[in-house]
């Protein structure tokens, strides 16, 4: 080791630049390994070949890697105390679940009343509006303007020429009035 010849395994792989070199993993990692053996060892027959070194590391973990899978699940960096922070956390998981309750009750208990009550009072103040509109004198004719009802072909429900919502009350289309 003390031989200047003798580099340390990781230095190997570093290039002149500075820059990391990364073996093949066919071709030059054997040799480097090799090569490495027989500078820190006497007898190269001592050392095992990489084939055989991996087989024998998955044999001795197999078993245990095995009894961790059946083993529960360990608590890693927990301590049985609770803490500030999960004290404070459950706390605005309990705030959360409240708020939730409270703003489903206040949906069902004051929303759909509110909007049952407005869609009557809407109802109401229609249909006061059309009895209003009954007791009426009728309109006098409207003058139809060239630039309103401008068709170009008839439509293709009903006569034609009346849109899709049309509204007989409200809309007036009187072809032999035009200007």
């Amino acid at each position: 080791m003390g031989n200047e010849k003798s580099l340390p395994f990781h230095v190997q792989f570093i290039e002149k630049d500075g820059r990391m070199k990364l073996p093949h993993a066919s071709r030059e990692l054997p040799q480097l390994l090799r090569e490495y053996v027989t500078r820190s060892h006497s007898n190269i027959d001592e050392f095992e070949s990489p084939t055989m070194f991996a087989a024998r590391q998955v044999t001795r973990t197999a078993p245990r890697f095995a009894a961790q899978l059946r083993a529960p699940m360990q608590r890693r960096f927990a301590s049985t105390a609770e803490n500030e922070f999960i004290a404070e956390r459950q706390h605005i998981k309990e705030h959360a679940k409240g708020t939730t309750e409270l703003w489903k009750k206040i949906s069902l208990y004051a929303v759909v009343p509110a909007l049952a009550v407005a869609g009557a009072n809407a109802y109401w103040l229609w249909t006061e509006h059309w009895e209003h509109w009954s007791h009426l004198p009728p309109l006098p004719e409207r003058t139809e303007y060239p630039f309103q009802n401008i068709r170009t072909k008839n439509f293709q429900w009903g006569d034609g020429d009346k849109t899709l919502f049309w509204n007989e009350n409200v809309n007036y289309h009187n072809k032999d009035k035009t200007k």
